[in-house]
């Protein structure tokens, strides 16, 4: 009964009379010349709605602990111009609680869609866009976590007795006592994190009088910016600030990457009722320790309902088998790539309003 009613909180739009109007946007189909959709969403995970129980099977009895749990909003603007011409605004906001912390995330997406060509059954297109993820500054003062970024140097921080081990150029152990030799406490930062991105997509749309298919495939150009900081670097001590310095090269960093994609959109209309299917498959192409970790699997379902030819709500969800991957690609580190790749999937609540 939770569930059902869990359910039942969530919104969105499309057309009674016209099919082409779905939760997902990318149809070769489009919308009437100077038409405006806005579109407003909100997304929810945690242990109500975690209708496939994902963060017990992934995060273990961790989840009780909220990890896991997001909370995030979405605002969605298009406007049909020139017959042929097409442009979307995307902004999300995301809230993931992770061990003693919360990732923000904020997302812009924009594209600008040019219509090759469309008869009544089939259309195709092409999209030009900017994609940019970026994330609140992240503070880690959690010792577990913080071992985790530091561990692969062979350095780790002992709570019991307030001191950092590390091991020289020679190999030999040192150490640093925090609680004599720095007004640090001790913490891994992530600062100016953001990823972004230029990407082309082509579309190929096909429709019945109660069917639209969509075919996508597309190709995206990504950076990766990161700049890692602690309180080692910090500190009174020489010796443990030259080492931080050798240090930085085993931290997160920047890079670039790039990613093929390809998907598959199918609604039906039952009356007033519709159902939408989404499919997508992202392939990265990473180099070094980060190349094992290149693909996911996402797929969104939606039921929807008309209310009026301007109005409609939705209930549905989005599931990934690996969780951001291609989504948010700062995520994915030397050091968070086992915490991040793993199922995951939340909720989604919306309403849309033609014009």
């Amino acid at each position: 009964m939770k569930h059902f009613l869990s359910l039942l909180l969530l919104l969105g739009y499309v057309n009674a009379k016209d099919i082409i109007y779905a939760k997902q946007h990318i149809h070769a189909f489009l919308p009437p010349n100077n038409e405006v959709t806005i579109q407003a969403d909100l997304q929810l995970m945690n242990d109500t709605i975690d209708l496939l129980n994902l963060k017990e099977k992934e995060l273990g009895s961790a989840s009780t602990n909220n990890i896991g749990d997001l909370t995030g909003f979405e605002l969605n603007i298009g406007y049909s111009f020139f017959d042929d011409f097409y442009l979307n605004t995307n902004l999300n906001q995301q809230e993931i609680e992770y061990a003693q912390t919360a990732l923000v995330n904020k997302n812009l997406n924009i594209y600008l869609r040019y219509q090759i060509y469309q008869n009544t059954k089939r259309a195709y297109a092409i999209d030009a866009g900017f994609d940019i993820n970026k994330a609140n500054d992240l503070k880690v003062t959690d010792v577990s976590s913080i071992n985790k970024f530091l561990t692969n140097e062979g350095a780790s921080y002992n709570t019991t007795f307030g001191q950092f081990v590390y091991y020289d150029s020679g190999g030999n152990q040192q150490t640093f006592d925090y609680t004599k030799n720095s007004t640090d406490t001790p913490y891994v930062k992530l600062e100016d994190t953001q990823d972004y991105g230029f990407y082309l997509r082509a579309i190929a749309s096909f429709k019945t009088r109660k069917s639209l298919y969509d075919l996508y495939t597309g190709y995206k150009q990504i950076n990766v910016d990161i700049t890692t900081d602690t309180s080692l670097a910090h500190s009174s001590n020489a010796g443990v600030v030259a080492k931080y310095n050798t240090l930085k090269d085993k931290l997160p960093s920047s890079r670039k990457e790039s990613m093929l994609f390809a998907g598959v959109n199918m609604v039906t209309q039952f009356g007033s009722l519709f159902t939408e299917l989404s499919y997508k498959y992202n392939k990265l192409f990473r180099s070094g320790e980060l190349s094992t970790y290149d693909t996911n699997h996402v797929l969104d379902i939606n039921l929807i309902y008309a209310i009026s030819n301007s109005v409609a709500v939705y209930a549905g969800g989005k599931i990934m088998t690996n969780q951001f991957n291609g989504e948010i690609n700062y995520l994915y580190t030397n050091v968070t790539q086992s915490s991040f790749d793993k199922k995951y999937g939340y909720a989604r609540s919306g309403v849309m309003f033609r014009f």
